[in-house]
C-alpha cells in the first residue's frame, strides 16, 4: 500500500524514521522536507508522534499535468458516502476548480465540509502535486503531558512527543519497554499509553516515587519500577529507551564515565534495539565505538540555544 505522511518539518529526519519504524514501511521519497512517500505493509498510524497525518497515495503529478491526471484517476473506488477537497498552498479558486473536477468523476457525489467520509487532499510542493485520501489525523494532546503538567512535576523530563518517537524507533509492537534512567516517568507514560508494559528503574528513590504517582495519574497500572543502577542492568533486553541524564540535577563530574559504563553493560544484554538520547556536548560516537555497539541511525533534537540532543539508535554487533 502506497501512502504519504505529512511530517513535522522541524524534525523531518526523525519523523520519517519513526513513520517507517511503526509501519514497517519502505521509503520511496521525501518531498520539500514535509511529505514522506512510502510503501507500507499495514496501516498502523495511531502510535505516531511526529506526523500530522497519513494519506493513501492517489498520484504525484506536475502542476501542469494536474487536471489531466485527475481526469484519469478513478476517484470512485476511493469514495465513500461523502467527500471534501482541500488544496494546500493553493488559492480558493483553484481548490474549487479541483473540487468540481473530482465531483464530476463521482457517481451521486455528496459534499460534506464538516465530516466527510472521503477527504481528498492535494499538496502543491516543489512544482509537484501530491494527491491523497486522508487515512489518519494525529489528535494526540502531547501538550497536556508536558512535565510541568504531570501529577508529580519534575524540573527535567523528555518532551512527550520525543519520548513517544524514541519508543517507536525501537520497532516495538508489544511487550516490555525498558527505561533504565526513567526519572519521573516521561517515557514510561508514553509507553503505557501505547499499550506496552513500561519497566523503569532509576538510582534516585525520590524520582521513582514521582514516577509512580505520574503513571497512576495517567491511568497506567501495569508498570514496574525498581531502584537500580543502570550500569547493573540484567538481560536479555529487546527494546530499551534511555534519555541519558545531563541536566542541572546531574553531576558533571564523571558523566562520560557513567555513559561508558552503561554502554558496556548494554553491550552484554541487548538483543534488539536501544534508542538513546545524548547531549550534543558529548562525543557519543566514540563511546558507542568503544562499547562495540552498532550505530544504525542518529538524529538532532533542538532544546535551546545552548543545547540540543543527539537521538541515536543502536543494536548489538553480536546479538545473543
Amino acid at each position: 500500500m502506497k501512502v504519504f505522511f505529512q511530517l513535522y518539518k522541524r524534525y523531518v529526519e526523525i519523523a520519517a524514521a519513526e513513520a517507517l519504524a511503526v509501519t514497517k514501511g519502505k521509503k520511496i521519497t521525501i518531498i520539500d522536507d514535509e511529505i514522506l512517500i512510502a510503501d507500507i505493509p499495514h496501516a498502523q498510524f495511531s502510535r505516531l508522534a511526529l506526523s500530522h497525518a497519513a494519506y493513501e497515495l492517489l498520484f504525484v503529478a506536475s502542476a501542469k499535468q494536474l487536471f489531466s491526471t485527475i481526469k484519469r484517476t478513478d476517484f470512485r473506488k476511493h469514495y465513500r458516502a461523502s467527500f471534501k477537497v482541500t488544496a494546500h498552498n493553493a488559492s480558493q479558486a483553484l481548490q474549487r476548480r479541483i473540487a468540481d473536477l473530482v465531483a464530476s468523476k463521482l457517481k451521486n457525489p455528496k459534499a460534506d465540509m464538516k465530516n466527510p467520509r472521503s477527504w481528498f487532499n492535494f499538496f502543491f510542493l516543489e512544482g509537484k502535486v501530491i494527491a491523497g485520501k486522508l487515512l489518519w489525523t494525529n489528535t494526540e494532546d502531547f501538550e497536556s503531558r508536558k512535565v510541568h503538567r504531570w501529577p508529580a512535576p519534575h524540573p527535567t523530563g523528555t518532551h512527550p512527543q520525543l519520548a513517544r518517537a524514541m519508543v517507536n524507533l525501537t520497532g516495538i509492537e508489544r511487550g516490555e519497554l525498558i527505561d533504565p534512567f526513567c526519572g519521573a516517568g516521561g517515557t514510561l507514560i508514553e509507553a503505557g499509553l501505547m499499550g506496552l508494559r513500561p519497566v523503569g528503574s532509576d538510582i534516585d528513590p525520590h524520582v521513582l516515587a514521582k514516577a509512580s504517582k505520574n503513571l497512576i495519574g495517567y491511568g497506567i497500572t501495569n508498570a514496574s519500577l525498581t531502584l537500580k543502577d543502570a550500569r547493573k542492568l540484567e538481560g536479555p533486553i529487546n527494546h530499551l529507551v534511555a534519555d541519558l541524564p545531563y541536566g542541572r540535577n546531574t553531576p558533571k563530574i564523571g558523566l562520560e564515565e557513567l555513559y561508558a559504563e552503561f554502554l558496556q553493560c548494554l553491550k552484554k544484554i541487548l538483543k534488539g534495539k536501544a534508542v538513546l538520547g545524548f547531549p550534543s556536548t558529548i562525543n557519543h560516537k566514540t563511546l558507542i565505538r568503544k562499547a562495540k555497539l552498532k550505530l544504525i541511525a542518529e538524529f538532532d533534537w533542538y532544546i535551546n540555544k545552548k543545547l540540543s540532543k543527539r537521538i541515536i539508535v543502536v543494536e548489538n554487533t553480536k546479538k545473543r
